[in-house]
């Protein structure tokens, strides 16, 4: 009796094991399906995100071309009707233009040059008084930058959304600005941020790069 029940036992495990066998073949071959759908929706991504980055760089380009004789133009009828509010809204809104095909041009080149200035830039736009100040530190593995004004601060409104896209209230900006330096600084494998100041006023921006 002991050996019939062992035999039908060692049946019954070896059944199970060959049904689990099964069932663990065909999540594979399901898993290396779905792998594959994946890796193939990743490649069309790709092919469509550098189609995408050249139709804007070529938009970009071909926009460029227009605006700038408008800059010049409107600098000089600047220089002979200072006085002229349509002359100074014509130059102030292609200068703009100007900035913002640069902006755009710049959105998938990694600077490191490039974020500095922005932010040194803002800061001294926002700042009528008091400093600036620049603070670089080893952190474990990354060096960790903060630029901090005792300027105005951040529009709570902005605040949110102040590294995404035309995320701006000043007419100077294109808003681009903070959403490319971001874009640098995560190319180069690190992150940034921002605050508003506790107490002095004004805000500080903080990225971290790795050491």
């Amino acid at each position: 009796m002991v050996a019939l029940f062992i035999v039908r036992h060692s049946a019954a495990l070896e059944k199970d094991v060959q049904s689990r066998t099964r069932q663990l073949q065909e999540s594979n071959e399901q898993l290396a399906a779905r792998t594959g759908e994946l890796a193939k929706a990743n490649e069309e991504l790709q092919i469509r995100d550098t189609l995408q980055q050249e139709f804007v760089n070529i938009a970009a380009h071909e926009l460029r071309t227009p605006v700038l004789p408008i800059v010049l133009s409107s600098e000089s009828l600047a220089e002979t009707m200072p006085e002229n509010e349509s002359v100074k809204i014509i130059l102030r809104n292609a200068t703009r233009m100007t900035k913002l095909t640069n902006d755009i041009l710049d959105v998938n080149r990694s600077r490191l040059t490039q974020v500095f200035t922005n932010l040194l830039d803002n800061a001294s736009y926002f700042t009528t008084k008091g400093q600036i100040s620049i603070t670089v530190q080893k952190q474990g593995s990354v060096v960790a930058v903060a630029i901090s004004d005792t300027g105005r601060g951040i529009d709570p409104e902005i605040l949110p959304k102040l590294f995404t896209k035309f995320a701006t209230n000043s007419e100077k900006g294109t808003g681009l600005g903070l959403y490319i330096c971001k874009a640098i600084i995560e190319a180069h494998g690190g992150r940034m941020w921002a605050q508003n100041n506790p107490t002095g006023g004004g805000a500080t921006f903080h990225f971290t790069l790795p050491a």
